[in-house]
């Protein structure tokens, strides 16, 4: 794989690109043909093995675009190489989809792309504080304090010095939520107490054991009001689950 320059438009693109991402020029035809006598070619790669080397050059082309404020030429080939393993060119993908550089903005989009350059195992300040902040602000993924807790501490930790004002504001809006709150009273961790995980630690779903608020009718009768409510309420329970190592344990809560 190499960089080549796109016959139509000009910009560069992937040799293993099936078409240009800016002109839909079909580069999958040009590929594999005698390029000599096309000085537009002459860099073209016949190799459909992407390496480590050619993954690298074509993040180095890329920052170089990115770098340079041309984020139209730059998003593309971030993309190609994000989607060819490369975990920072998933970082920068995720970053361009969040701030709208170069693309729309689509913040599930982004929060999808910062998942794989953490899941390649890329330690970055900035991809830690920027996930948190999605995961505190409930953008492009459901809001968790707990994932953006942990996710904002990794980036403190490397010395990112946004993370602890979004720090501040997490604890901010955990005091003004109920559900916080609630968690806390009923000791529920916000991570699997069994593997540490994080991500894997979800919450199935509330279940109720008691009466109905139908049934509830008789207990009013003797009791007045407070049997109605203790009827209605009954026995209830939230069931987490670690998708990571399966662990699972039912938390016992209340209301009153």
């Amino acid at each position: 794989m190499s960089i080549i320059t796109c016959p139509e438009c000009g910009k560069d693109v992937s040799s293993l690109a099936m078409m240009c991402p800016s002109c839909g020029y079909p580069i999958s035809q040009i590929i594999g043909t005698d390029n000599s006598q096309n000085p537009k070619l002459t860099n073209t790669v016949n190799n459909s093995v992407p390496n480590a080397s050619s993954i690298s050059a074509l993040v180095e082309r890329a920052i170089a675009y990115y770098n340079s404020e041309d984020y139209k030429g730059a998003f593309p080939l971030f993309q190609q190489a994000a989607e060819l393993g490369s975990a920072n060119a998933a970082f920068y993908a995720g970053i361009m989809y969040h701030y709208g550089n170069g693309t729309e903005i689509d913040y599930k989009k982004a929060f999808e792309y910062y998942l794989k350059a953490i899941e390649r195992s890329l330690d970055n300040d900035v991809l830690y504080n920027n996930i948190g902040v999605l995961y505190l602000t409930g953008q492009g993924t459901k809001t968790d304090y707990s994932k953006a807790e942990y996710y904002l501490k990794k980036a403190k930790e490397l010395g990112c010095q946004k993370a602890e004002e979004n720090l501040a504001e997490l604890e901010s809006r955990r005091k003004k939520d109920p559900a916080e709150r609630f968690k806390r009273k009923h000791n529920i961790p916000d991570k699997c107490p069994s593997c540490g995980s994080i991500e894997g630690w979800v919450n199935l779903g509330h279940s109720r054991e008691g009466y109905s608020i139908y049934k509830a009718a008789l207990p009013t009768l003797i009791v007045g009001p407070i049997g109605l409510l203790a009827g209605a309420l009954g026995h209830h329970s939230l069931t987490y689950r670690c998708n990571n190592c399966g662990y699972e344990k039912v938390y016992d809560i209340d209301f009153l």
